[in-house]
């Protein structure tokens, strides 16, 4: 799998969600940031990978924290697995932060100098 990388991709949640939601609404018109994490720069129809992204939710003051892996944007409606990288999932409230940081399992996947040697 790819696993897709934006720049400054943040909204507010648009709803509060429970801990067992998979859909997560955002604010409108922020859903194709979103989905542009789901879009690579790569063309090759014989070898078509599946992307996702890992995106954070985190209250206003960012003192708890929940990693999440985004599957698929359907407008302003991301699907989600929730509590992915040993984060718990969690109720969240309206206008609660959500965003592409960067995680330490998406940087683990970073291929090293070493392991090319």
């Amino acid at each position: 799998m790819i696993i897709g990388f934006g720049n400054n991709v943040v909204s507010s949640l648009a709803a509060d969600i429970t801990a067992s939601q998979t859909t997560i609404q955002v604010m409108p018109g922020v859903g194709a940031m979103f989905a542009n994490l789901l879009t690579s720069d790569y063309a090759n129809s014989s070898n078509p990978l599946k992307t996702y992204a890992k995106i954070t939710l985190t209250d206003a003051k960012e003192t708890v924290f929940e990693v999440c892996h985004l599957t698929a944007v359907n407008n302003d409606m991301l699907t989600v697995i929730r509590g992915q990288e040993g984060t718990t999932a969690k109720g969240w409230s309206l206008n609660d932060v959500i965003a592409n940081f960067a995680t330490r399992g998406s940087e683990n996947q970073f291929v090293q100098i070493e392991e090319l040697q």
